[in-house]
């Protein structure tokens, strides 16, 4: 055999066993310094690149550590879940639990758990609901998240220039703001993380050689599989993930025989992929057996299917025109004909590139697309319902996807061929990211707090309903009541039949003393509601307002039958509505009555002194002998409360207990409470010094 052909077998040779275990080398091996100098040290250069990335996202991001809630999600995982994230023990509880009624993802239950209970260990104001260490979480994730960006494309062999680039191109990028800034974003780079995980340690297990470390890889994998599962339910599509992995990275399974692509079923169905696929099973079985149990009773308000699909169908160019242009940033979007356009022509733009250029590697850019579709796809046939003047997607679902789209751009470089180690090339790639990270420091003020978040989305969409009532909630909640009156008169303005306006309207009108105006806006609302025909939370508080309105009024017997249908709807639990109610009850002279919803309202809150000195005075009406007991409690509940004493002091006026005024009379002045002049003029009648 001559010396050429040898070198030609061993060259076949080396392909095979390389082609075996994926390599796929895309280092430029250029005679430039830089590429030379990396080479030699790609160690180092490895890690202090991905130390690099990491700090970038770092000094971008740490000061949104001391971020508000914005009251979008985030006011429920962190105050409304504030009982069950106190209880450490709680932690495996999670996995018998839903977020909402439609999600099964105790992984991000757990990490708000955590979070919580960080902020024992840091002894933190307002230990269990202060943001400071869910946000730090948020940072910390996006770190990590940015970082495995990094290596996940180390791995797939890009050239590392290319990938130290793009990987600070991720940790900047302004479509990944939310899932950083916002703490209801986090669930995106959470699930990354992880499915970066599971791939990485897939693809180790592919490549190694020895049985030891192989089988460690599969365990590993199994392992953040796993985790992936239970953190959001997209991981499920992560199998079809490595089936492109197979087809389109992998040497020897997908085989072109006479210009036609066909299965190698044999490699395919090899033993390494058959125990991989035993071990899926396991697992999924496992997490649908304990997602089932946590679902239980529960049914998916979501609208599921085709309709979605179609409502659904312009995200993707939407959510590609804003990877490639970021324009007109908001957490939750709204499909705007920039984003929607470009992004339609940027894709046309990627296929035409990925078909017109000889040097594409077609298989690789077809990864890229499974990767971005099967993320992605399984979303659009699933729509919230009651959103459509909210919005329509979350960028922050960007953030998995995002690096299929990466795959396909770096072939699509790989194709041009590229030459990273060019000044221009570092100039160019280094302005990009300097533009996006630019951006995105702007655009992360916006997550500051309830007020910047829903100002953001009146500046946006000032023709949308929905910012209007939660940036008049935010003016509501600081009392800044003339601000909130505008705000909801205008989102009336855009969306007359949004019940919730009326009723925080009529809030307003009851805190400004504006009683008829609060009643005749609380009627609007349990009208709507009515119409629609439906029983909630939101029709609740409207009989709430409409019967505080009225009681208001001293119109007690109007007022009676609304407390009553709020109270039949809340199931007996808000102790301020039986309070309202038993004060209807007791004005009218039914005080046997009264007694009974004022015990059940201290029963929820026996701390109200309002409704214990209430109590009072009725079961005094009564000749209860425990009236003058309950109402010296109430004096001590608030000892500044001058209606308390009054109604002490009418008691043992009634009971001819005179000589007890003047100790009480005392208890007033010690704690500063000067009583009003009628009072002390009939004390004084009676020789009682005030």
């Amino acid at each position: 055999m001559s010396k050429r052909k040898r070198q030609h077998k061993n060259i076949e040779k080396v392909k095979v066993i390389d082609s075996k275990f994926d390599v796929i080398d895309d280092q430029n091996e250029s005679d430039s310094p830089i590429m030379t100098w990396i080479n030699n040290n790609r160690r180092l250069t490895y890690t202090l690149m991905a130390l690099f990335v990491g700090l970038v996202s770092f000094f971008l991001y740490y000061n949104t550590i001391d971020y508000d809630l914005v009251y979008c999600d985030d006011n429920i995982f962190v105050m409304d879940f504030q009982e069950f994230n106190k209880d450490i023990d709680n932690i495996w509880e999670s996995f018998n639990r839903t977020f909402g009624t439609s999600y099964y993802r105790p992984i991000l239950g757990m990490s708000f758990l955590i979070d919580a209970n960080i902020g024992i260990w840091l002894d933190l104001e307002n230990t269990f609901t202060n943001p400071m260490p869910f946000q730090l979480s948020n940072n910390i994730y996006h770190i990590i998240g940015s970082i495995l960006v990094f290596i996940f494309l180390i791995q797939l062999r890009y050239n590392i220039i290319a990938v130290f680039f793009f990987s600070l191109l991720f940790s900047v990028h302004p479509i990944l703001t939310p899932a950083v800034s916002w703490i209801s974003g986090r669930n995106d780079s959470l699930i990354t993380i992880f499915i970066l995980l599971s791939f990485m340690t897939n693809i180790s297990y592919y490549r190694a050689k020895k049985p030891g470390l192989k089988y460690s890889m599969l365990l590993l994998h199994l392992f953040f599989f796993t985790i992936a599962l239970f953190t959001k339910e997209i991981a499920t599509m992560y199998t079809l993930l490595v089936v492109g992995y197979n087809l389109f990275f992998r040497e020897g399974i997908l085989e072109k025989v006479n210009n036609k692509y066909k299965i190698n079923f044999a490699n395919f169905f090899s033993k390494e992929n058959l125990i991989l696929a035993g071990g899926w099973i396991v697992v999924t079985l496992i997490w649908n057996n304990l997602r089932s149990k946590a679902f239980e009773g529960i049914t998916n308000p979501d609208e599921i299917g085709i309709s979605a699909f179609f409502a659904n169908i312009q995200t993707p160019f939407a959510m590609i025109g804003k990877i490639f242009l970021p324009i007109k940033m908001i957490a939750l979007s709204t499909f705007e004909n920039f984003s929607v356009i470009s992004g339609a022509i940027i894709i046309v733009a990627l296929i035409a590139l990925a078909f017109k250029i000889a040097d594409v590697r077609k298989r690789h850019i077809l990864f890229g697309l499974t990767w971005f579709l099967i993320f992605l796809g399984p979303t659009l046939f699933i729509r919230i319902l009651n959103v459509d003047d909210f919005f329509d997607y979350a960028e922050h679902r960007a953030y998995l996807i995002m690096v299929g789209i990466f795959v396909i751009v770096l072939e699509i470089m790989k194709g041009l061929k590229i030459n990273y180690s060019k000044p221009q090339t570092i100039l160019a790639l280094t302005l990009i990211v300097l533009i996006f990270g630019y951006k995105s420091y702007n655009y992360k003020f916006e997550f500051d707090g309830r007020k910047n978040f829903w100002s953001h989305m009146t500046e946006m969409y000032p023709y949308k309903a929905r910012g209007y009532l939660d940036l008049g909630k935010a003016y509501l909640v600081k009392g800044e009541l003339n601000e909130a009156d505008s705000l909801y008169n205008l989102g009336i303005e855009r969306n007359p039949e949004n019940v919730n306006f009326y009723i925080d309207l009529s809030v307003v009108k009851i805190q400004k003393r504006e009683f008829a105006e609060a009643e005749r806006l609380a009627k609007i609302a349990v009208d709507l509601n009515a119409k629609d025909g439906r029983s909630s939370n939101g029709d609740k508080l409207a009989f709430t307002y409409l019967g505080t309105a009225q009681l208001s009024q001293n119109k007690f017997q109007e007022a009676m039958p609304n407390l009553l249908q709020a109270i039949n709807l809340g199931g007996g639990k808000d102790w301020d509505v039986l309070h309202k109610y038993a004060v209807c009850l007791h004005n009218t002279g039914n005080y046997e009555e009264a007694i009974k919803y004022y015990s059940a309202a201290l029963r929820i809150n026996p701390k109200d002194f309002q409704a214990m000195t209430n109590y009072g005075v009725a079961l005094s009406h009564t000749g209860n002998g425990d009236s003058e007991k309950i109402l010296r409690h109430a004096v001590t509940l608030n000892p500044k409360a001058e209606v308390s004493y009054i109604n002490l002091i009418n008691h043992l006026i009634k009971v001819q207990k005179i000589g007890e005024i003047q100790s009480v009379v005392n208890i007033a002045k010690q704690n500063g409470v000067a009583l009003r002049d009628n009072v002390q003029a009939q004390l004084k009648s009676l020789g009682i010094q005030v």
